[in-house]
């Protein structure tokens, strides 16, 4: 990501087209981005779900949504501000139009169901000649189309993971003094030390290649540390959502038979329950699964994932490729879980948001500061940025 970046922005183009440019970069290097295109004096086209990120750098706002652009002037904040107040007075709007159209049309039948037409138009001219002008005004009416229909909220989605049981013990994960490093690498953690119970939100930050993923794969057990001790919960289940989960789904399945395959002894009723707590309902549980959007494939493999009713939800990278209201979604119900591990460089989705959505929440946020360079300035801007973003109650482990 970094170098075909790099190629794009060393021309410097009079037009920069950036298709999702934040996805798998790291903190860092988005705040680096974010400052460049602010100060980029060219015209910049960026398709992104990041929302912090279009807030700090777009100065129009343009939507697709229902086969259809919608053009907004500022931030993202005020296009969100701004879409909100339209929909809104459009949904106003709609309702007083349907209660007239229901008025007028409840005068027509009225009159047409008590006579025949010929004898009517016989003993009561007048009323025909007002239902004929009534139906010539419903004809000529300008409809005001239904807001769901506008914005494409018709359906929306909502995930919901599965209840799980009690444990004896709050305690589910606890690393003491863990070093570990791949062979022929210097270590990419020292004497780490995390403890993970039934009220932890942890979000696991750091530039690319610190060693998020593998802290977390130590932290479950899939790796062993070179030192130190990993104390693990044996009667919790945990699930874990890789970066790349996504890739491991048989895009020539539907979305049924790709669940099936991993648990051949669920029926489709069963499947299609699993399915639909992750917003994968009706017509769209038969398609293939190369059909799908990013976001929707996401849901494949999560509800996948979420099958065991999981005490630990491990999260890395979740929202790359997401979508906002598959973002959005996730974020809900991810919020309502006893506990889980994340790692993401969208901070302000997974952290901030939460927070203010579901009361105060113990988060831990583990930042490899050391690993970025000091001297650089990097360091400090970061910091500064974390403090800014996150509440009083978010502890920073160096």
């Amino acid at each position: 990501m970094r170098v075909s970046l790099a190629m794009a922005l060393f021309s410097q183009p009079e037009l920069l087209l950036l298709d999702e440019p934040t996805n798998h970069l790291d903190f860092p290097a988005v705040l680096w981005l974010q400052d460049y295109l602010t100060e980029c004096k060219n015209t910049v086209i960026i398709v992104s779900h990041d929302r912090h990120f279009l807030d700090n750098v777009a100065t129009d706002i343009i939507q697709l949504q229902a086969q259809r652009l919608t053009y907004y002037k500022g931030s993202f904040t005020v296009f969100s501000e701004t879409a909100r107040e339209q929909r809104l007075a459009q949904q106003r709007a709609y309702d007083a139009q349907q209660k007239q159209i229901e008025h007028i049309e409840e005068f027509i039948n009225r009159f047409d169901m008590q006579l025949p037409k010929e004898e009517r138009a016989k003993k009561h001219p007048a009323v025909v000649a007002q239902i004929e002008s009534r139906k010539r005004q419903l004809e000529k009416m300008e409809k005001v189309e239904d807001p769901a229909v506008t914005y494409g909220d018709g359906e929306n989605l909502a995930f919901r993971f599965p209840p799980v049981g009690s444990l004896r013990k709050d305690e589910l994960v606890r690393i003491d003094g863990v070093t570990f490093g791949y062979p022929g690498t210097p270590p990419l953690f020292v004497g780490a030390e995390v403890l993970v119970d039934l009220k932890s939100r942890v979000g696991v930050l750091g530039r690319n290649g610190a060693g998020k993923s593998t802290l977390l794969k130590v932290m479950t057990g899939e790796l062993a540390p070179q030192k130190g001790a990993v104390t693990i919960n044996r009667n919790m289940r945990t699930a874990v959502f890789a970066q790349h989960h996504v890739e491991g789904l048989d895009l020539t399945m539907t979305c049924i038979e790709c669940v099936q395959a991993k648990f051949p002894k669920m029926s489709d009723v069963e499947v299609r329950n699993l399915l639909g707590r992750m917003g994968v309902q009706g017509d769209m549980a038969l398609r293939r699964v190369r059909t799908l959007s990013g976001g929707q494939k996401s849901r494949v493999a999560l509800a996948i994932v979420t099958k065991c009713e999981p005490h630990l939800i491990v999260l890395d990278e979740p929202t790359n490729h997401l979508d906002m209201e598959t973002i959005d979604a996730l974020v809900e119900a991810v919020g309502i879980l006893k506990v889980r591990l994340c790692s993401s460089h969208m901070t302000s989705t997974f952290c901030p948001r939460s927070q203010q959505s579901y009361g105060p929440l113990r988060m831990a946020l583990c930042a490899y500061f050391a690993s970025w360079k000091r001297q650089s300035g990097t360091h400090t801007k970061l910091v500064k940025c974390a403090h800014k973003q996150f509440p009083s109650d978010v502890s920073y482990v160096p």
